[in-house]
């Protein structure tokens, strides 16, 4: 069993830095324990660290996108990317630059398969190279966003540099998040699809608080594509014009008693009729009195026995 000796000083390490050990390099290790003892300034990384400033530039990209060090080229960003116009490089300097990285030589090849590009522009290229360093994305984030929208027409470079920069603003920018952020969107995509078909909502534009409360049915309550379809046949039984209003407190009211499938769901709609049933049934039999106590009443008067006659 291996246990650390610690001295008068410890450095400490995010947790991420586990999961890309396998990947990193040497040079990858020696600069983020470098970093992790108080060397933040990139000439004194690289003497530090003995590796040229090429290849500490390439160690620092590829920290930041696993997520474990934040620099001030990131931070410039991070209030407003979109404000920035990312840099259109000539043909010379992008070959320089792949030249530098061969990571993005092969990402830029292999975002122009994904797409399906017949003509791969200078812009094009350039957007890969913005994701990559100056955002510092992940190469495999880079790819899962181009493969998640590819499947979309007409989508181009352009399109994924600005979903990546919304993304990079709202905190998505490790692998793991952007796989939620993805796997959220196609789920409510398709619970949109059907509200859309049920409620007759064509292709208008949803409003906020329609988009709030199929992300509500969606994503916090945890509500199935039946349960949809079984809120929206209650609206329509006890309402002249279907909303998603009424539908959404149906669905509210199933969620807070924990109901969360259509059994259930005829379950308390049965047993909810059957209490209406047994009330209405109760008040018809019971007219309001004691029947004893009137009988008993109206004999002693008969008799000449009621005290206030």
């Amino acid at each position: 069993m291996i246990k650390l000796k610690y001295g008068s000083s410890v450095v400490s390490l995010p947790g991420e830095v586990s999961r890309k050990i396998g990947e990193a390099t040497e040079a990858d290790l020696r600069v983020i324990v470098a970093i992790a003892s108080g060397i933040v300034d990139e000439d004194e990384l690289s003497s530090t660290c003995k590796i040229s400033k090429e290849e500490t530039a390439r160690t620092l990209s590829f920290w930041r996108g696993a997520g474990v060090i934040e620099d001030a080229a990131q931070k410039k960003y991070k209030s407003s990317p979109s404000d920035e116009a990312p840099r259109v490089y000539t043909g010379d300097e992008i070959s320089q630059i792949c030249d530098e990285d061969g990571t993005i030589d092969s990402l830029i090849n292999k975002c122009r398969e994904i797409l399906e590009s017949r003509v791969f522009t200078h812009a094009d290229a350039s957007s890969v190279i913005y994701m990559r360093r100056d955002l510092g994305l992940d190469p495999e984030y880079i790819i899962l966003l181009c493969s998640h929208y590819a499947k979309r027409e007409r989508i181009t470079l352009r399109f994924i540099e600005k979903k990546a920069i919304a993304l990079y603003d709202d905190g998505i920018r490790t692998i793991s998040a952007l796989e939620q952020y993805l796997a959220d969107e196609t789920k409510r995509q398709g619970t949109e699809y059907l509200v859309r078909q049920l409620f007759g909502l064509g292709e208008r534009a949803l409003v906020p608080r329609e988009r709030e409360y199929i992300s509500n049915w969606t994503l916090k309550w945890n509500m199935s594509e039946d349960m949809i379809r079984r809120a929206y046949e209650e609206t329509v039984a006890n309402t002249e014009r279907p909303t998603l209003a009424y539908a959404n407190a149906i669905l509210k009211n199933w969620h807070e008693a924990g109901i969360s499938s259509a059994e259930q769901a005829d379950a308390q709609k049965t047993e909810h009729k059957n209490k209406t049933q047994k009330k209405q049934k109760k008040n018809k039999a019971d007219p309001g009195f004691d029947l004893d106590e009137f009988f008993d009443l109206a004999i002693a008067r008969g008799h000449g026995n009621d005290g206030n006659k």
